[in-house]
């Protein structure tokens, strides 16, 4: 095509995006400003935006590189579908009113709205609307033919691509991708809400006209709004299970469809983005048997995948489905949910998901509504199906419960009429006015008067409930919630009734009153708490037998529990003040691991025994408060360091030289170990492996070792707490022995390795893995004074661990520089600063070294070379080779697929041999003969010298 034609059909299509901007704009307008806005708005707010994704696609075809000419010709004739489209778009245009005009005059916001409305006089305009709408719609179809026929080969391409996958892979290897790549499993949660379903409810949904236009791919996204405890969680398990049976059925070898649910849940505590995408990017490579090369390569990097590379991978393997449904369920109970809205729009719009079909659910809040409205479809919970539904859960319910059959048949009867017109929607509101009402004594008059008076509101209901609980039972009950909401925050798996019951005896044992009765079983828990908990069988990680765990009924008594409402009640004592139990219990945890009996775990040493350590703390609340106690001490930091009784406990806990320490640290190894166990803390830890020798003042010095080994930035809260309470000269200075297992980015494995010096000369060499812990420690030595320390050395010790893009707000090398550390390490040091950094090819380290008058030609001192298993031994070999001959035939020190945790563009050698040139280098061999001469290789040291 002529370059004049090409500009012609760039300016055409221009023109499509800029008018659809400006119609998307004002639907927009009008959609927020006038309550009860015509529906045809929205429908054109959808089309338009659809049209403009596909004229960016268009924009696309006419860059030169890709540019056809048959197909820009086909679209581009004067009676083609863009010219149309055009056309079409510019009357559409002109039935919405001047915004310079209407909506920004100078004229009061009212006045503003009234004239917008006025001029829009959308029921004369509506019949024109549809007509140009509709050609619109049929140019948008006639480009998506073209392109979809244009890209045919590409997608056999990409195909190719998505199948490169590693067929070489094992399933043992595509099996252990799945369990990195899933970090939260909803199974669970899918399972309780089809347990919970009852048959011939929910089948509405099936029966709207959205459904089918969903399924056909017409509509991307329908978004269900309801009310807390409308039944959403319970309609997304009924409709995963449609649409699995749909794609099972529908799909063929050439055609394959794709199908996966996720749950957001309030107990999670999370923001649910990334877990959400990762699950989905599990279920469909499970259901393809293909593992992206992309996400193998980010699998291999050990990196944490951000959500634009999920997105990415999301799309590849998308490519090996004809469609993909996704469910996803209580977008409001993600915390924080800002990213998870925006994945929902990017699902919802943009060209490369334009084959996944989205179902989400939530309540209606502003923040969803407000991106929600715009992209998807939405339908509400509030209609006469789902009170015909609640009608027959009730209807259920009551046939099933033996209890209720003791009942007349007029009574039973009133029940199924009184209860769905009360429930106005709300399923969970049913189900606790039933639990209640099969709880009063057996008899008619009390009964009817108890449906005669329903609770208006689910506040209203949990009230009633919680104050119909005994008050010799008040403080048990009390108990179990706090212990729940407790173990929530520490756990990803609920508490297993063993372990609650044997929690709740122990923190009332000394306050209950005569006439209470301790809980024992599963029978008095339920019989107490009712329909506010729920007790269930489930497998706490896969293969694991199951056992009975206990969780909140519903999100909404947590909400209940916690909110500013419950203040003003009687039933407040029941309130969840969160800081109140976490310095209660965290005391209570702390107690019971200090009494874990030395050689308890005698035996118990296969870490890998998961269903062992499961056991082993379900029978024994010791060794659950053993690891709780270590868990608190990363979540709650703010709340341990503000109380002195639990700062005191947490430094006797982790006293290497208390008796049952072995026993504790084969209990933490054997729970680190299993999967999802724990939240999202690093487990890398180092302090429970390390061999303690000399040391002293040994406390304070070892809390600290605790802290700062801990890998979490909670702990090193907690530090500077701990810091801020103790005089730190004396700890930071003492002299210690110890074997520490030290991961290196430059050994790809745990080493154990010696170590002789001080806190800070440890943590020098180990900043690589801890960057935030080195610069905690700067600061104390700073704070304490610089002079008591030899900053030259921990240059010396740092420099092999310094990268500058980890440097966050200040560079830890520049601050030693700074604060008079010598750029050529201590006097006669084996091996100098720069030796470290050319072979660790540290660019911007080698010019901090050199501006600060480090010698460029200096081969290392007299000093010993360091001992053998220290962690300075990686660096001996470089003795005697000048930093030229380093950069040009010594190999860098990161090896293997570490590699790929450090940014190098390339050109690094090339950089740093030009800048140590222009710094006067001559190169020397590490034997002081000419370069080339022979080969020296030191093995054991991992660096060679190369001809």
């Amino acid at each position: 095509m002529p370059v004049t034609e090409t500009l012609g059909v760039v300016g055409s299509i221009i023109a499509i995006v800029q008018i659809s901007k400006t119609i998307i704009s004002a639907c927009q307008f009008y959609i927020d400003a006038v309550d009860g806005a015509s529906s045809d708005l929205r429908v054109i707010l959808i089309e338009i935006s659809a049209l403009k994704g596909i004229a960016k696609s268009l924009q696309y075809l006419t860059q030169p590189n890709v540019a056809n000419s048959a197909l820009l010709n086909q679209l581009s004739a004067v009676t083609g579908p863009i010219e149309g489209c055009n056309k079409a778009l510019k009357d559409l245009e002109t039935l919405f009113p001047s915004a310079a005009v209407s909506i920004y005059g100078k004229r009061s916001k009212q006045r503003k709205l009234d004239a917008a409305v006025a001029a829009l006089a959308w029921p004369l305009k509506s019949g024109k609307a549809k007509r140009l709408l509709q050609e619109i719609i049929q140019h948008k179809t006639t480009i998506n033919l073209a392109l979809t026929a244009e890209f045919v080969q590409d997608l056999k391409d990409v195909k190719q691509k998505v199948e490169q996958i590693r067929d070489l892979l094992t399933e043992t290897e595509c099996e252990k991708v799945y369990k990195w790549l899933e970090t939260t499993n909803p199974s669970n949660i899918h399972n309780r809400s089809q347990a919970l379903f009852e048959p011939g409810t929910a089948s509405w949904m099936l029966r709207t006209p959205q459904w089918p236009l969903w399924i056909e791919g017409k509509h991307r996204c329908l978004w269900i709004h309801g009310i807390p405890g409308a039944g959403k969680s319970i309609l997304a398990s009924y409709l995963a299970e449609e649409i699995e049976k749909h794609c099972i059925s529908s799909s063929s070898e050439t055609s394959k469809l794709g199908h996966a649910y996720y749950y957001c849940y309030f107990g999670h505590n999370q923001d649910e983005s990334s877990h959400f995408l990762r699950w989905i990017i599990g279920q469909l490579c499970r259901q393809s048997t293909k593992v992206p090369e992309e996400l193998h390569n980010i699998y291999k990097s050990g990196k944490t995948p951000n959500l634009s590379s999920l997105l990415s991978v999301l799309h590849s393997i998308m490519e090996g489905f004809q469609r993909v449904y996704l469910v996803l369920d209580a977008v409001d109970e993600s915390m924080p949910r800002e990213d998870l809205l925006h994945i929902i729009r990017d699902l919802s719009t943009d060209a490369r998901f334009s084959s996944l079909g989205l179902i989400v659910t939530s309540r209606q809040y502003i923040d969803i509504e407000q991106v929600l409205e715009l992209y998807s479809i939405p339908i509400t919970m509030s209609n006469p199906f789902v009170e015909e539904d609640i009608g027959t859960l009730v209807h259920s319910t009551i046939q099933s419960d033996a209890r209720y059959q003791r009942w007349p048949e007029d009574l039973r009867r009133e029940i199924q009429d009184t209860i769905p017109k009360g429930a106005k929607g709300m399923f969970r509101w049913a189900i606790c006015q039933l639990d209640i009402l099969k709880r009063l004594r057996p008899d008619v008059s009390v009964i009817r008067a108890a449906l005669s008076n329903l609770p208006k509101s689910l506040d209203e209901t949990y009230e009633r409930i919680f104050l119909a609980i005994p008050e010799d039972d008040w403080l048990s009950v009390q108990h179990v919630f706090h212990w729940l909401v407790y173990h929530n925050d520490l756990f990803r798996t609920k508490i297993s009734l063993n372990t609650l019951l044997y929690a709740v005896q122990h923190s009332t044992a000394d306050c209950l009153s005569p006439n209470s009765d301790q809980l024992h079983d599963f029978e008095g828990l339920r019989e107490r708490c009712g329909c506010l908990i729920m007790i269930e069988p489930e497998e706490m990680y896969t293969g694991h037998k199951k056992i009975m765990v206990v969780s909140f009924a519903h999100y909404t008594v947590k909400e209940y529990l916690t909110s500013p409402r419950i203040s003003q009640k009687k039933v407040r004592f029941f309130a969840i003040v969160q800081e109140k139990i976490q310095k209660q219990f965290a005391g209570i945890a702390l107690r019971q691991a200090l009494a874990i009996q030395p050689d308890r775990l005698t035996g118990y040493d296969n870490e890998y025994d998961f269903e062992c350590f499961y056991d082993l703390m379900d029978s024994d609340f010791k060794l659950y408060c053993g690891i709780s106690s270590v868990l608190q001490l990363k979540a709650w930091s703010e709340a341990i360091s503000s109380d002195s009784t639990l700062m005191e406990l947490s430094e006797t806990l982790v006293d290497p030289y208390r008796q049952a320490h072995r026993d504790f640290v084969i209990l933490l190894h054997g729970i680190y170990c299993t999967p999802y166990c724990t939240p999202d803390f690093d487990d890398d830890f180092y302090f429970w492996d390390i061999i303690w020798g000399q040391i002293s003042s040994r406390n304070t010095a070892v809390f600290l070792i605790f802290l700062i080994t801990s890998g979490v930035s909670d702990t090193l809260y907690l530090a500077r707490a701990f810091a801020r309470k103790h005089s730190m000269l004396t700890t930071l200075t003492q002299q210690m022995h110890i074997t520490i297992q030290v991961e290196r980015l430059f050994e790809d494995y745990e080493t154990d390795r010696d170590f002789v010096g001080s806190i800070p000369e440890l943590v020098t060499q180990w900043a690589f893995a801890e960057p935030d812990t080195f610069t905690f420690i700067l600061d104390l030595i700073i704070e304490h004074g610089v002079t008591h320390f030899d900053l030259s050395t921990l240059l010396l010790l740092y420099i092999g661990n310094h990268l500058h893009e980890h440097c966050q707000k200040s560079c830890d090398l520049e601050r030693l520089l700074d604060f008079g550390a010598s750029a050529n390490g201590p006097e006669g040091a084996f091996v100098t600063p720069l030796q470290i950094a050319v072979v660790c090819w540290d660019l911007r380290g080698i010019e901090l070294l050199l501006n600060a008058g480090a010698k460029v030609n200096a081969l290392g001192g007299n000093d010993s070379r360091w001992p053998p298993r220290s962690i300075m031994e990686q660096f001996n070999h470089l003795h005697g080779a000048s930093s030229l001959c380093i950069i040009k035939h010594f190999e860098c020190i990161y090896e293997g697929e570490s590699m790929n945790n450090i940014n190098f563009d390339g050109n690094e050698i090339e950089k740093i041999r030009a800048r140590l040139c222009e710094s006067g280098a001559v190169e020397i061999a590490p034997d002081g003969s000419e370069p080339g001469s022979h080969n020296v290789s030191d093995e054991s040291n991992g660096g060679e010298y190369h001809k």
